[in-house]
């Protein structure tokens, strides 16, 4: 029987009125996620399947490309009575399938996964993704606090103070369950993150107090521990991917660290010779040439060679966590109407237009010097798998427009897997509960889908 068609035989299973997961269906039948979207979106006419009965891990309908299905999705689910929240997401708690094949979305760690479970072998299969806190005196702890109400198709630890945590927790008033993480086995196995408040913390220690919103230098080095452990226990293969909320670099280099951003210094500690940033939310997909660099700084590191090599990670990582086949890249000019032809600046004739021109020999499938002020187009975006733009605030400020809250940031050309959140430490929301978790939730969906398409 094929890989479709089982899942084709769960799906019908599923009754009126009720939601389940990709990710859920996937670990049913052991594949990822993805392809059961695929298998979703490629029903037989001659079957009765229930379709649109299968949403994302938020509770959300996922956006196609084209146009109208996922409205059609969302009509016939209201016409069984499944009720949308005002963010336009389902509650698994209230509409969620229960079923003891697929484990449900709350309860005790141990009964969520029924010893008769038929694919039971599997816990110790799941995805595991390691969360950095971030920035103690920051909403970095309030922000894994709240995700950790959420639940998740994969083990998720926290590294970081569960001193700090609890404090926070209280503070916040949102209940939180911490346990110490320990390695997966036979009699300790891997189990999917529940929601409530569930947490499982490799702890380390803050070096001194911390208080709400102010930076203490003193701390910088407990913000490089964690990330530095997540990081090796990535590499170890203890982890499958990890996640990092926000850090300070001013204060991180007020302490005497060299630290320019979570990009570099990954790419560092890994032996990464080429790292490429990258923000993506739903939609949009948007890569950089240079990254934390004063303007004045961008053109003298345009290069030819560097423009190859980013665009050779960008689309090997578009294929491999993505799944996307021969994915289209829009190269972006660096001067106003990409150089207007030589008028505005010579880069685009003298580097970018010669870089595309020897990848495309290549087989690379790429459109451009593209001027940036059109690259972001609804229509030229719609043609494209991913943007490349050449520096910092060509291209970010687009992307986090459409969508902040939303977007993840990505850093291709690693060992590991790692994604994080768009925005910064925000100090002078930290504590207050204003902080939205949004972000920390996308960036840990995005890592889980990414360790099951690896």
């Amino acid at each position: 029987m094929s890989l479709y068609q089982d899942i084709y035989d769960i799906v019908k299973r599923i009754p009126v009125a009720t939601v389940t997961s990709y990710g859920r269906i996937a670990r049913m039948v052991n594949c990822n996620a993805r392809q059961v979207g695929y298998a979703m979106a490629a029903t037989p006419d001659d079957q009765a399947i229930p379709w649109h009965r299968v949403i994302n891990s938020k509770g959300e309908i996922s956006a196609r490309k084209q146009g109208g299905s996922d409205q059609q999705q969302r009509q016939k689910l209201i016409d069984e009575g499944v009720v949308f929240d005002q963010k336009g997401r389902v509650s698994f708690d209230e509409f969620g399938w229960r079923t003891a094949e697929i484990p449900p979305i709350s309860g005790d760690w141990s009964e969520d996964w029924p010893e008769d479970w038929p694919l039971g072998k599997m816990k110790i299969s799941l995805p595991k993704i390691i969360i950095c806190s971030g920035e103690p005196a920051g909403i970095g702890p309030d922000i894994v606090i709240k995700a950790a109400q959420q639940g998740f198709d994969a083990t998720l630890a926290v590294v970081g103070d569960p001193n700090l945590l609890r404090y926070r927790a209280e503070l916040l008033g949102i209940a939180l369950d911490i346990n110490e993480y320990q390695s997966p086995d036979k009699s300790n196995p891997c189990y999917p993150a529940p929601p409530g408040g569930r947490v499982l913390v490799i702890p380390l220690e803050v070096s001194t107090s911390v208080t709400l919103g102010q930076l203490d230098s003193k701390n910088s080095r407990y913000v490089i521990q964690c990330i530095d452990t997540a990081v090796d226990l990535c590499r170890s293969g203890e982890f499958d991917a990890m996640v990092t909320a926000p850090v300070h670099k001013g204060i991180i280099n007020d302490a005497g660290i060299p630290f320019s951003g979570h990009t570099e210094w990954i790419a560092k500690r890994t032996g990464a010779d080429q790292p490429v940033m990258m923000l993506a939310n739903g939609t949009t997909r948007v890569c950089l040439v240079t990254t934390h660099l004063p303007l004045k700084e961008v053109p003298g590191q345009i290069t030819v060679s560097r423009i190859k090599s980013v665009l050779e990670v960008m689309a090997s990582s578009l294929t491999h966590l993505y799944r996307i086949p021969d994915p289209r890249i829009g190269v972006c000019g660096l001067n106003p109407h990409a150089g207007e032809g030589g008028h505005l600046g010579t880069e685009e004739i003298e580097i970018i237009q010669p870089a595309i021109l020897e990848m495309r020999q290549q087989g690379f499938n790429l459109i451009g010097p593209l001027p940036a002020d059109t690259a972001f187009t609804q229509t030229q975006l719609s043609q494209l798998d991913g943007v490349l733009a050449m520096y910092h605030d060509q291209g970010l400020p687009v992307i986090k427009h459409s969508g902040f809250g939303e977007v993840v940031n990505v850093t291709l050309g690693l060992p590991i897997i790692r994604t994080s959140v768009d925005h910064g430490t925000a100090l002078e929301l930290a504590g207050s509960g204003l902080a939205t978790a949004s972000s920390l939730v996308a960036a840990i969906n995005l890592a889980i889908e990414f360790a099951g398409n690896r």
